[in-house]
């Protein structure tokens, strides 16, 4: 008990010294720090809110002016000062309006010519500038700084002082010196002194050191915003704030920069320190009295814990002493009871023990450990032990915790294996990567190479069908799945399940790496067949990644970045959709570089207008008449001659430019369909998921098709079937609009989202597309042909028109026509071609029969 006495003083006292001592730097630290934090807060706070003030009331400016010139856009600048109160402006009471003409700046009543070292045209092509007007024109009495709003070659102009003095008054309580500069530097207005001085020149010149103003200045230029507190402005300390002055659709921006001088700013947070001094007095007072009370508690709980431990003791069901060579003097009754043979266990070397190291040196040192026994009637026993060390003897004192054990065995079972698949996890994959990553290393050191690799694979889009056909049948294809891929198996390849759609198999003693694209490529053929589950046929497709396991090639190479390398591989092949597989290699780097490039260059193609339509016909399949064309985009550009558009589409979705790209396609194919007007054609185009669910799509349809003057009966719109499914609530009503409007409205992908009759039934929906993937093996698969029937049958019951895709050939064609279905398209016809080439089909296929 002494013992424990000195020893939690001592502990409490080191305790309370390290307290006093993080308190005290706490305090230094507030004392050093806190009011530069505060007071850096409050003038970035009011500089970024008066920023933002005068973006917005700019932007409010051009947005009414812009209304006021569509209203009077034929007027004359007499007519425009007349009717200025017909505009709302925010503090433009004396605005005027003029004109740019013949390098002149006409108003109402005068012309000032602009003077040859000025240059208007870098700010006529923007909405708003602050301009000179001394450095700028000739005899302008409007003041020496004053605003202008552009549009066109008309301008509104007000005096930059009656624009920006109401805001900057707002902060009088701080007095701070404020500037409206460029990004160059160049002060436009400074706290009501109309100025053109060069900030860094002529006022930064007493700020600080010149490291000091290019640092400044580079920050600006880069477009950054915030605060520096390491400025003198006439020999007192400042915190100089930065922020941008940003107006809508205009690339270049001003600053609006701030100098708040600290000794007007610091006596209100001074004040601050007091109470906090106070406050770390108080706290350190309570931690005193504190631990005093948590001592006094401690040393009562010890007292309860020695009674406890006796009365643990006696308390315990199973009791035996063990002397220092462990054998068994003495059981008590509770352990006489157990039905096992006494004669097989008279050490406790005898037990099957589970522990670490020596079970002697764990009772020394009375660690727990456990006993496994086997009654007489074949039953377990697992009962847990721990020494107590009295006199010479051990007493070891245990529970029964054989249901515990039991539980934590199938946890563990749980954790290794799947519950679904009963495959082995991931915490399996890694112990047996480790044991034989043992194995090679043991192999390359005796000059015997291994080749083994790692392949991650998965069931794709498993998630779009578990939202449609629900999980229980979801588990029915897994393990179906499961089921084909371990008749691919054979020795020395272990199958692993990582998650519900992803699986890896370890490939151990391979002859030559390419035996796994082999098994690969078998598998890819197996999974060609439809897996039938309840009466669906279900199409999967699979991306792998490759890591082959080269000691030599890779330093530091263990279980996880094998696993991790795996998956990079696979990421890629799923994430760039160009292969079903992509083996990882030092330079998979590169695959990131060119998506990269591949991204900025497809920004600039938009802006440079290389993405162009290609049309693909769509013929009659009882006369091969072309009644229609599919819209597909096309990028001109070599350097992507050989990439699939469905690539850089994707690219487009993942990078929020499908947007853009689709306003590119729609508009060119309006203007098609406007010059095949009266030919009978319609103009197929595909909407993507993010177009639809843009707010605003449906009538953006209807205006563009207006603005080109096209009927919109020659437009058919086509709605992916998947994402259809997904979003039916949020789909119908644009759809019924759309339809109500004389839109055609097509289901593109049929099939691969298997679609719910009753939407088919409810929804205005004219024509059904076969996907292409169905097509493709009508001609050698059974239920391939099956499946395009009934499809066919399903749309002529419905009263739909059906068109199939992907048709190549004479023989797939026949069975189509034979079957019933209307319109096909595909290579048989002709690929996509540009609109030229396309009106030389419609002569071949509907003029020259």
């Amino acid at each position: 008990m002494k013992k424990f006495i000195v020893s939690s003083l001592i502990s409490f006292l080191l305790v309370f010294v390290c307290i006093i001592g993080v308190s005290y730097n706490f305090y230094k630290h507030i004392l050093d720090g806190y009011i530069d934090k505060r007071i850096e807060n409050t003038v970035y706070v009011n500089n970024l809110s008066t920023s933002d003030a005068i973006s917005s009331q700019i932007d409010y400016n051009i947005m009414a002016l812009n209304a006021f010139y569509n209203t009077y856009h034929d007027r004359t600048l007499k007519d425009l000062n007349k009717n200025i109160n017909d505009v709302e402006l925010i503090n433009c009471e004396n605005i005027i309006f003029g004109e740019i003409k013949n390098s002149n700046l006409i108003l109402e009543t005068s012309t000032h010519k602009i003077k040859g070292g000025f240059s208007l045209s870098n700010f006529t092509y923007e909405k708003f500038s602050v301009i000179d007007l001394t450095d700028a024109f000739t005899d302008c009495d409007l003041g020496k700084c004053a605003i202008f709003f552009f549009n066109d070659n008309r301008v509104a102009i007000v005096r930059a002082d009656e624009f920006l003095m109401p805001i900057f008054s707002m902060r009088r309580e701080y007095e701070p010196d404020a500037f409206l500069i460029n990004k160059n530097g160049y002060i436009y207005f400074q706290n009501g002194k109309e100025t053109g001085d060069y900030f860094y020149d002529d006022y930064l010149s007493s700020v600080s050191t010149n490291s000091d103003k290019e640092k400044l200045i580079d920050m600006i230029i880069n477009g950054s915003e915030g605060v520096d507190n390491s400025y003198y402005v006439r020999g007192q300390r400042c915190y100089l704030t930065y922020n941008k002055i940003v107006i809508n659709e205009q690339s270049e921006y001003f600053y609006l920069i701030s100098v708040f001088y600290k000794e007007k700013l610091v006596g209100f947070e001074k004040s601050l320190i007091i109470p906090l001094v106070l406050l770390l007095t108080i706290l350190s007072l309570i931690l005193v009295v504190g631990l005093a009370v948590l001592f006094g508690v401690c040393f009562k709980k010890n007292e309860d814990i020695q009674s406890s431990r006796l009365s643990l003791y006696y308390s315990k069901p199973y009791i035996f002493r063990v002397n220092k060579k462990g054998k068994i003097i003495y059981r008590n009754s509770a352990f006489k009871k157990l039905n096992i043979d006494w004669n097989s266990y008279k050490n406790i070397m005898d037990f099957d023990c589970y522990c670490d190291g020596n079970i002697l040196e764990n009772i020394e040192k009375n660690n727990h450990f456990m006993i496994h026994l086997v009654d007489l009637s074949g039953k377990n026993i697992v009962i847990n032990l721990v020494s107590l060390k009295i006199g010479f003897n051990n007493y070891i004192i245990g529970d029964d915790v054989t249901k515990q054990y039991e539980e934590m065995n199938y946890a563990v079972k749980r954790i290794s294996y799947d519950e679904i698949t009963h495959l082995p996890t991931k915490e399996v994959l890694l112990k047996d990567l480790e044991k034989h990553l043992e194995k090679v290393n043991t192999s390359l050191k005796n000059g015997i190479k291994i080749e083994s690799s790692l392949v991650v694979f998965c069931i794709d889009s498993l998630e779009r069908y578990a939202r449609i056909f629900g999980n229980k049948m979801i588990n029915k294809l897994v393990l179906n799945f499961v089921k084909l891929v371990s008749e691919l198996l054979k020795e020395d390849m272990i199958l692993y399940c990582l998650s519900k759609d992803k699986f890896a198999v370890l490939f151990k003693n391979l002859e030559t790496y390419n035996d796994v694209i082999s098994w690969l490529n078998n598998l890819k053929n197996t999974l060609k067949k439809p897996i039938e589950i309840d009466a669906n046929a279900l199409i999967i497709r699979c991306h792998s990644g490759i890591f082959n396991i080269e000691m030599e090639k890779y330093d530091g190479l263990d279980n996880n970045s094998i696993c991790e390398y795996a998956e990079i591989a696979f990421e890629k092949a799923k994430g760039l959709n160009v292969s079903d597989y992509i083996i990882y290699d030092i330079s998979l780097g590169k695959l990131i570089k060119k998506e990269q490039l591949m991204e900025e260059d497809l920004r600039k193609a938009i802006k440079k207008g290389e993405l162009i339509v290609y049309i693909q016909p769509q013929c009659d399949a009882s006369n091969r008449k072309i009644i229609g064309f599919e819209a597909l985009v096309r990028w001109n550009n070599p350097k992507y001659i050989n990439d699939s558009p469905q690539h850089f589409i994707e690219l487009a979705e993942k990078n929020n430019m499908i947007i853009p790209i689709g306003k590119i396609i729609i508009r060119q194919a309006l203007q098609i369909a406007k010059k095949l007007e009266g030919q009978g054609i319609t103009i197929s185009i595909n909407v993507s998921p993010a177009q639809l669910i843009q707010d605003g799509f449906v009538t953006q349809m209807i205006g563009m098709t207006e603005e080109e003057k096209v009927n919109p009966n020659m437009i058919a719109l086509e709605i992916t079937e998947t994402f259809l499914v997904q979003n039916i609530k949020l789909m119908a009503e644009k759809m019924k609009v759309l339809k109500k409007h004389g839109f055609i409205i097509h289901l593109d992908d049929f099939g691969t989202g298997y679609s719910s009759m009753l939407y088919l039934k409810d929804l205005p929906i004219d024509a059904i597309k076969i996907d292409k993937e169905f097509i493709k093996y009508i001609n050698t698969d059974k239920s391939s042909r099956i499946i395009v029937s009934k499809i066919i049958s399903l749309a002529i019951s419905l009263d739909m028109k059906i068109i199939a895709e992907g048709v190549e050939d004479e023989k797939q064609y026949q069975f189509l026509k034979k079957n019933g279905c209307e319109v096909i398209q595909g290579f048989l016809i002709s690929k996509a071609v540009p609109y030229e080439d396309a009106l030389e089909l419609i002569e071949k296929y509907n003029y020259k029969k």
